[in-house]
């Protein structure tokens, strides 16, 4: 048991399909997790098409924890195989049991095989040891192995026995007088599959997963090394082989059969996994063709249609073609399916399994009732459900109904309603609820003929959602947060890196990018979204601090961003209010909205007040006193000038910019007799710039 890579298999599907009014249509084929969906009776094709399976008919319930292998005789008696108590039940046409063989050195029967003569040999494990039963009843040991396990017994057209063992890999040939040697001695721990096809002998392996041609001679050629830890199973189709592979870590490993592997070596602790293989027989090649999900793949046989009929651990059945189309075919809960075999009748199949072990025969006849139900499906929150469709093919004699259930808890087990039935284009009629499930049944009058279901269609309409709105921002003055080019702003520059970590210092929650702003323009913007994707309008509002009513700026606003004249605002303190509506997709009796409301911000439309308190010579030295003040915002810079020269940057005296009124004194060199006059100019963050000058004259 190996290593595998897991390939999805995609059989059924949903689909939610909504449009601008908020109504969806939820279509239903079954469901991508073959593992959620249950049936009963019922085939789902590789197109998601559900019929009636092939009818099931339990056969024999035995006591046995294991059910491992069968075989017919000549006469149509079935002998079965089983552990843990190692025994041989013959089951009669008329389903008379019984019990012709019962381990006295062994635990488990893995393998059973009968010549022409109709005498039935039995493979017991751990003692390595093979029994023959007479077609009288007689029992005698035939060979003995001497090795631990047998996995397989298989005679060819001239009647040699062929017999897998463990746990030294050893293949025996026996002639029909119980005379015996080693055929092929492997160097692998098991030979656990054999298949005799076309002339030619295959064998697969354990712990490395080979699979090996042997020829007359004895010789091997491995065709494949395979990344999975056992060749489980082999069948032959027309010039193709497939084989099943399986791995599992030790860890999981159940009593019975894979305990007999605990001492092979498996690295490290790996997921089960399980792969079908092709190979093609004229081109030899080795194709991967279908990954389990629901390993490990302990049977396969033949199916109709040229179809590989499919076991596995957790009790599923799948039919696959040579492509790895893979249909579901049944569930057998809590059994896995241990063994498939071919039944007397055409197109019929005998199924055994473990936990406890049962006989199972399928088929030729279909089931004259079958079920499926979906696995729940979410619709997201509360809605109302409209009309229920399908399409469906009913021949004359068949019948398909259909029941819903819906419920606001996410397991079906309680709080849901009762199951109600549904009928073809009709309005569903059912509460609103969040969750909703699907249970269809499939009848037939006849043993051949099948309803076919093609898919479901159910209309609802969710709970419409309000829309969400994060942050507003009021940018500061001369910084635009909007994105894209706006027509009514021209051209706009990226604001550089210094200014925009300057305002973000000041504690501005802005975007990465920023664009310059002329002066009396004022910018906005939010972040905004819908949880049901709905397209959003908005409409900005102001107020002023002492005012009690919001006034409407602009309205129908398709962006998160709005810009604005100040100019028209008088000086103060205001809060900005946005809305979003999603009425554009909802009706009025649906459409919702949201607000949200900035922090204040300032208008400030006026220069600060500078004042030049005076300009005085000190030594070669003029020096200037200045106070600036203004009434809403802070000083951000200063500057002066001395008789129309440059502009030369000053600090306050106490080398901060951080309040309304700031106060200034600075030095120039006088370099020359004569009249000096000094302009200063201050400005606030509202871009706001007040200017102020004083005179001296130097003798």
């Amino acid at each position: 048991m190996k290593r595998i890579g897991l390939l999805s298999i995609i059989i059924l599907y949903t689909v939610s399909v909504s449009f601008s009014s908020g109504s969806k249509i939820f279509k239903w084929k079954g469901t991508r997790d073959l593992t959620k969906v249950k049936i009963e009776n019922v085939i789902i094709n590789d197109m998601g098409i559900i019929s009636l399976s092939p009818a099931v008919d339990t056969i024999f319930q035995s006591t046995e924890v294991f059910l491992w292998d069968c075989v017919y005789d000549s006469r149509g008696n079935l002998y079965v195989a089983s552990g843990n108590e190692g025994k041989v039940f013959k089951i009669t046409n008329a389903n008379q049991v019984f019990t012709v063989f019962t381990s006295e050195k062994g635990t488990e029967i893995f393998s059973l095989a009968a010549d022409k003569e109709d005498n039935i040999y039995v493979g017991e494990s751990p003692s390595g040891i093979i029994y023959k039963i007479s077609k009288n009843g007689n029992v005698k040991e035939f060979f003995a192995t001497d090795e631990k396990y047998i996995w397989n017994l298989l005679f060819d057209n001239k009647g040699m026995l062929f017999v897998a063992t463990g746990d030294r890999g050893k293949l025996f040939r026996i002639s029909a007088d119980g005379k015996g040697k080693v055929y092929y001695s492997s160097t692998e721990n098991h030979i656990v599959t054999l298949l005799l096809y076309n002339g030619k002998l295959y064998a697969g392996t354990e712990p490395n997963a080979l699979f090996v041609e042997i020829d007359k001679e004895g010789k091997a050629t491995v065709l494949f090394d395979t990344d999975e830890n056992e060749v489980h199973s082999m069948i032959g189709m027309g010039n193709k082989i497939f084989f099943a592979t399986l791995s599992r870590p030790i860890t999981v490993m159940p009593s019975s059969y894979t305990s007999f592997f605990s001492n092979g070596s498996i690295e490290g602790s790996k997921m089960e996994k399980s792969i079908l293989y092709k190979f093609d027989i004229n081109k030899k090649t080795v194709t991967s063709i279908w990954s389990c999900t629901t390993p490990p793949i302990y049977a396969l046989s033949e199916f109709s249609d040229n179809k590989v009929l499919i076991g596995t651990e957790n009790g599923r059945l799948y039919g696959a073609d040579e492509d790895g189309r893979i249909s579901q075919m049944n569930k057998f809960e809590d059994s896995p399916i241990l063994s498939i075999n071919k039944g007397l009748l055409k197109n019929s199949y005998i199924i055994l399994t473990g936990n406890l072990g049962n006989v199972i025969k399928i088929g030729p006849d279909l089931s004259r009732t079958g079920r499926i139900i979906s696995d729940v499906y979410d619709t997201g929150r509360m809605s109302i459900f409209g009309r229920i469709d399908w399409d469906s093919d009913v021949p004359s004699g068949t019948m398909i109904s259909l029941w819903l259930r819906v419920g606001n808890k996410k397991d079906p087990v309680e709080d849901w309603t009762n199951w109600k039935k549904m009928k073809k284009g009709a309005n569903i009629n059912i509460p609103p609820a969040r969750f909703i499930q699907i249970k269809s049944e499939l009848e037939t009058t006849s043993g051949w003929k099948s309803p076919y279901l093609k898919d479901i269609s159910i209309s609802y309409l969710p709970e419409n959602r309000k829309p969400v709105l994060e942050k507003l921002v009021i940018c500061p003055v001369g910084v635009n947060a909007s994105e894209g080019y706006d027509p009514m702003l021209g051209p706009q520059a990226i604001l550089p890196e210094k200014e925009r970590n300057f305002y973000t210092d000041l504690g501005f929650d802005l975007p990465l990018t920023l664009y310059g702003l002329a002066k009396g323009k004022r910018c906005a913007y939010w972040v905004a979204t819908d949880p049901d994707r709905d397209s959003l309008y908005f409409s900005f509002f102001y107020r002023g601090d002492e005012e009690k009513e919001w006034k409407e700026l602009e309205k129908d606003l398709m962006r998160p961003s709005f810009t604005w004249d100040e100019t028209t605002l008088p000086d103060g303190i205001y809060f900005a209010k946005v809305s979003a509506s999603d009425e554009r997709d909802n009706p009025a009796s649906r459409a919702l909205t949201s607000e949200i409301i900035s922090e204040s911000f300032i208008i400030d439309n006026s220069a600060p007040d500078v004042e030049v308190n005076s300009v005085k010579r000190r030594g070669e030295n003029i020096e200037v006193s200045v106070t600036a003040k203004d009434k809403l915002s802070l000083l951000k810079s200063a500057s002066f000038s001395i008789n129309g020269g440059e502009w030369n940057v000053i600090l306050p005296e106490d080398g901060i910019f951080d309040r309304k009124e700031e106060k200034f004194l600075f030095t120039h060199k006088a370099e020359k007799k004569g009249e000096y006059t000094v302009v200063v100019k201050v400005t606030d963050l509202s871009l706001n710039t007040g200017t102020g000058k004083g005179t001296v004259e130097v003798r």
